[in-house]
């Protein structure tokens, strides 16, 4: 399954993600709350306008946590 995660910046400075594009692999058999993957952020904006949050939201319902 691909995972495409869109960001959205409403200030000046856009998130700079550490790789692009991220790539991981889930095996069938890995435990349930096994981390996959981490991604990393940074923002050039100060203050609360700097901080990098993100979610993912499942489109066709197969995705859980």
């Amino acid at each position: 399954v691909s995972v495409n995660i869109q960001v959205q910046d409403v200030n000046d400075n856009r998130p700079v993600f550490e790789a692009d594009p991220y790539k991981a692999f889930v095996m069938e058999n890995m435990p349930s709350g096994t981390t996959v993957i981490q991604v990393t952020a940074n923002d050039q904006d100060m203050g609360s306008d700097g901080q990098v949050t993100y979610s993912l939201e499942a489109e066709s319902g197969n995705l859980r946590g």
